[in-house]
């Protein structure tokens, strides 16, 4: 079909196939209606800012503006999921066909509190400049029910008739792995990969090859939610917002939906409140941003210490002057101290300025407290180990049937056992179901 040749109306395109339940699927009229309530709503492709850390939720767009935000894209969002599911029509899983490629697709409308948080993280500060950015404001994902390469390349070649029918136009592509592989040499960077680096790659290429324009292609992105999936970035002929669109498999998905949970928790971020219990187990070990920052300070105070007094005295007033911590006329040694201070990955030179937010506080007051700061940390980074290694473990499960994916990697860490995944996605189902 003519991607030119539909119009702006987007009538009844009818798929070719028998399934009843789709005979009459049509390329929904949302992203119209849109362009009259935002002007200029359309997706930017340019680089987005750098990702930062949520700071201060006052620094974005306030909840009443969210709230509007939501009430437009929920709206549109059982037409997205419904489109993606004609799409699929043929292949999906049902009573006739148990063993059919795509287990089931679902979406999700991104929720207000999220929308608050991400318009802080990016510093967007009004509703067009978050439909402007944000490409994930309405998301869809199908999960293969077998998930081995054999199958994901299928899927990807049933997507990419469609592309060349001219029922939907491919902007971008992203695989995300996990970060827990990120440290992985050569080809083993990939193995966590749902579709092999050379299908993927001629995917796009056909893909461009049949729009006549070109994909924006990502470098793969290692996730600290950790999940492995292909992202991409749809949009349907002749409008201009665009919508998320994930691959992933069965086990990933089951995973998916707790690990983001806690992720988010760890994080501070928003989750929805059925999920409160968790969080009260989590909240033990969770590092608010004051307390990362103690942690932080009690770090550059360590190598702070190696300074002489009198280039303490040169760097702290400096830092409060609000000057270049090194200037040019300054000695070597100095420089060279300064370069050592700040070679950490674990802090920055914007990072010195604790020094100076911390230096009023009673000693041992605040070392105690960062000694109780410390162990909590610990902790934390055990349990983000545990989670991590209980990815790669689900990750790796070959399709049998569906009990096999009831259980998850035990407890290894020195933790409490209220900690085990096993426990935590009990408690995650427990809140689902009293929540309906």
């Amino acid at each position: 079909m003519n991607i030119l040749a539909v119009n702006s109306l987007f009538n009844v395109i009818p798929l070719q196939n028998k399934n009843k339940q789709y005979k009459n699927f049509s390329v929904p009229n949302f992203g119209i209606k849109m362009q009259e309530q935002l002007i200029q709503d359309m997706v930017s492709f340019k680089a987005a800012p750098a990702p930062k850390l949520l700071t201060n939720r006052k620094d974005g767009i306030n909840r009443n503006t969210a709230n509007q935000i939501y009430d437009i894209i929920i709206k549109k969002q059982p037409e997205i999921e419904n489109f993606i599911r004609g799409l699929f029509a043929k292949h999906l899983v049902s009573e006739l066909k148990p063993n059919n490629l795509i287990e089931y697709v679902s979406g999700r409308a991104k929720k207000p509190g999220s929308i608050v948080e991400k318009s802080c993280v990016l510093g967007l500060t009004n509703k067009n400049e978050v439909f402007h950015t944000l490409t994930d404001l309405n998301a869809t994902k199908a999960v293969i029910l077998d998930a081995s390469r054999k199958n994901v390349h299928k899927t990807l070649d049933i997507l990419l008739s469609k592309i060349r029918e001219g029922l939907v136009i491919l902007e971008e592509v992203e695989v995300k792995r996990p970060y827990a592989a990120k440290n992985l040499k050569g080809k083993d960077k990939s193995k966590y990969d749902y579709a092999a680096p050379e299908k993927i790659n001629k995917f796009v290429e056909d893909a461009e090859l049949a729009m006549g324009k070109k994909v924006n292609f990502l470098e793969p992105n290692y996730t600290k939610a950790n999940y492995t999936a292909i992202h991409f970035l749809l949009r349907l002929p002749g409008q201009e917002r665009v919508f998320e669109f994930q691959l992933m498999g069965h086990n990933v998905a089951k995973f998916k939906e707790l690990d983001d949970i806690l992720f988010k928790v760890l994080n501070n971020k928003n989750v929805d409140e059925k999920y409160q219990p968790i969080v009260d187990i989590l909240k033990t070990i969770s590092l608010s941003k004051e307390e990362k920052d103690l942690l932080k300070y009690a770090k550059i105070k360590r190598e702070f210490k190696k300074l002489s007094s009198e280039e303490q005295k040169l760097l702290m007033n400096r830092i409060m002057s609000n000057l270049d911590v090194v200037m040019e006329g300054d000695s070597p040694i100095y420089k060279a101290k300064i370069k050592s201070l700040t070679k950490s990955k674990e802090f920055s030179i914007d990072d010195l300025s604790l020094l100076v937010e911390y230096a009023g506080e009673a000693g041992e007051i605040q070392e105690r407290r960062i000694a109780e700061l410390e162990l909590k940390s610990k902790r934390n980074k055990k349990f983000s180990e545990y989670r991590a290694k209980a990815f790669l473990y689900q990750r790796e499960k070959k399709y049998t049937d569906s009990a096999q994916y009831e259980y998850f990697l035990p407890l290894s860490e020195d933790m409490p056992a209220e900690f085990d995944l096993n426990n935590l996605y009990k408690i995650y189902l427990k809140c689902n179901k009293e929540a309906i």
